[in-house]
């Protein structure tokens, strides 16, 4: 058997077990990272879509009726995905 061949035999029979068993990322921690992650960059993305409609708003000296439509269009859109996060949070918790 050459070296290669006996390494491989070596950790995966004496390491990988060991690293397996200890390390592995279980369903709920993974379920856990996916929503923190999906709800961190979308949150993101809702304040990058504010600097950018305010920097259009800004540049082409929109009136201020114009300003508060669109940061309200914006404004709501943001709270819907808020209260869809609380309305399933609560679902889910209840056991509906």
């Amino acid at each position: 058997m050459n070296v290669l061949g006996s390494y491989r035999r070596i950790y995966c029979d004496i390491v990988a077990p060991d690293f397996l068993s200890n390390n592995t990322m279980l369903a709920e921690n993974y379920e856990l990272f996916e929503s923190i992650m999906l709800y961190g960059g979308l949150f993101i993305l809702f304040v990058l879509m504010g600097f950018a409609v305010h920097d259009v708003l800004r540049k082409n000296d929109v009136p201020i009726i114009g300003r508060v439509v669109t940061y309200g269009v914006l404004g709501l859109g943001a709270l819907g995905f808020l209260a869809k996060g609380i309305i399933e949070w609560f679902w889910l918790s209840t056991g509906v």
